[in-house]
């Protein structure tokens, strides 16, 4: 065998829709981006016009097979079931295939699987969390969505003023829980500054209530979003089941204490009462929150056990790991249950 060839880099393709600025999963492609490029040729690919402003951060390469714009060889990475693959697969070549679901999209998974299988390869499944592994029944590992420690992390000391409680989302109603909105008009009345950075959606009910912030998401970046908040509030609507929420981890990482409910993918990496507050019901939160309020000590404690936990999910150690699966020649054996 040629040396040349014995050391060349694995080539990895990521395929995201990569359309909304301040996507979970458009983010978690940008991540592993960043972490694979040292060890691997990556390439980001997209069946859809990618949104400019995430061009701004990596190469995004449109896939038009008549233009003979397409991956080819190495590895696929589908990040997510947004859409059914199309033709365009058949003259891929890859070596593996890999199919990371993200979103609770039952069909969209079965149609996906379908035409993935007609490559004639195996799929490797990762899963956002354990939850998602287990409601498909199919084994595969399970991956935290990659954080950048450095970019969020927590600042020596927040400004004075009031007790800020802060939520980030996409700018969408079933991101939102609408009976929160009582929540909301609670706290402000105790004192609280809530701000929503996503939140232009509730403006019909909360516009002009004093104590509480309206913004569109994107408004500002989230880690300075996050770091000037004393709390981070998180619950999704009933209709919608939070696969990971990023977010969470993010503000975790950012030393913020996290009240959010107990029905997410988030929960399994949050040890209630030690790292964060999981809640059943609006009651229930509303307590935390306001115990929170009246207990510095408390969210000194919750912040800095959440900041221990994300360094260690995201350790080098854990960062190794998920390199060498994605760079591996050939398919990698799911883990036993």
């Amino acid at each position: 065998m040629d040396a040349g060839a014995m050391t060349e880099k694995p080539v990895i393709h990521l395929i995201n829709p990569m359309e909304n600025a301040v996507g979970g999963s458009e983010w978690r492609t940008i991540e592993l981006y960043r972490l694979l490029a040292p060890h691997a040729d990556v390439r980001i690919w997209s069946e859809s016009t990618p949104d400019p402003e995430l061009c701004r951060y990596v190469p995004v390469q449109r896939i038009d097979p008549a233009a003979g714009s397409l991956p080819q060889g190495g590895t696929l990475l589908f990040i997510g079931c947004y859409r059914v693959p199309g033709d365009w697969l058949r003259a891929s070549h890859a070596r593996r295939t890999v199919l990371l679901y993200n979103t609770p999209t039952p069909r969209r998974l079965t149609a996906t699987a379908i035409a993935l299988s007609a490559l004639g390869a195996r799929i490797e499944m990762v899963y956002a969390a354990a939850w998602m592994r287990d409601a498909v029944g199919v084994p595969g590992f399970v991956h935290a969505s990659p954080i950048d420690l450095t970019r969020f992390r927590p600042i020596s000391e927040r400004a004075p003023g009031a007790f800020r409680i802060g939520r980030l989302s996409r700018d969408t109603a079933d991101k939102h829980h609408a009976p929160d909105i009582a929540l909301y008009r609670h706290l402000a009345q105790r004192g609280c500054h809530v701000r929503i950075m996503g939140g232009m959606v509730l403006a019909p009910q909360l516009a002009e209530t004093p104590g509480i912030e309206l913004m569109p998401a994107g408004h500002e970046p989230p880690e300075a979003f996050l770091r000037h908040l004393d709390c981070f509030y998180f619950r999704s609507s009933d209709a919608r089941v939070e696969p990971s929420g990023r977010v969470v981890m993010e503000a975790m990482a950012c030393g913020i204490p996290v009240v959010a409910h107990r029905r997410g993918g988030y929960a399994e990496w949050i040890e209630h009462g030690t790292d964060g507050l999981l809640f059943d019901t609006r009651e229930q939160a509303a307590a935390m929150l306001l115990a929170l309020k009246d207990d510095p000590d408390l969210r000194a404690a919750l912040g800095q056990a959440a900041r221990r936990k994300m360094e260690t999910t995201y350790s080098a150690e854990e960062m190794r790991a998920l390199v060498a699966f994605y760079t591996a020649a050939e398919a990698v054996p799911p883990p036993a249950d």
